[in-house]
């Protein structure tokens, strides 16, 4: 169950992960009018980290759910996905907000694209978290043995 969901998260992570690396990128499909025309270095940057959080995210997800032997402290991969998950989820929460409030003039209004991006974003940080919401049930589940370190 771990494996199966760190994989379907990483792969609807896709989307909102390729949308902010090709906006960071410069292109400007799926983007309004407005964002386009105003563009700084600010948007490029924030679309930049909001790629690397949703990949910071997948890789904590997947480091997870494909442990092997425990090379690699249990801590790294939770604070990924913690770190990760929450940026992805509480931005996209709160883009999707923003696009239902609206704008006031029609250029500044987000596109379809962008309300779906952002909808995605905000399911794919939820999605994240639950490996590590099963691994820290099956954790407590688990009979105490002594000696034994996270």
């Amino acid at each position: 169950m771990l494996r199966v969901t760190a994989v379907a998260a990483a792969l609807v992570a896709l989307a909102p992960g390729l949308a902010h690396l090709f906006w960071a990128a410069g292109w400007t499909s799926g983007l309004n009018a407005g964002l386009v025309a105003e563009r700084t270095s600010d948007f490029y940057v924030v679309e930049a980290v909001n790629a690397l959080f949703v990949a910071v995210a997948v890789a904590g997800a997947l480091l997870l759910a494909f442990r092997r032997g425990g090379r690699l402290p249990l801590r790294v991969p939770l604070v990924l996905v913690w770190a990760g998950s929450a940026q992805v989820a509480c931005w996209g929460g709160w883009l999707s907000l923003a696009a239902l409030v609206g704008a006031g003039d029609v250029s500044d209004r987000p596109t379809t694209a962008m309300v779906l991006i952002y909808a995605v974003q905000m399911l794919v940080g939820t999605l994240i978290a639950l490996p590590v919401a099963h691994l820290l049930a099956e954790r407590a589940a688990a009979p105490k043995t002594s000696g034994t370190r996270a």
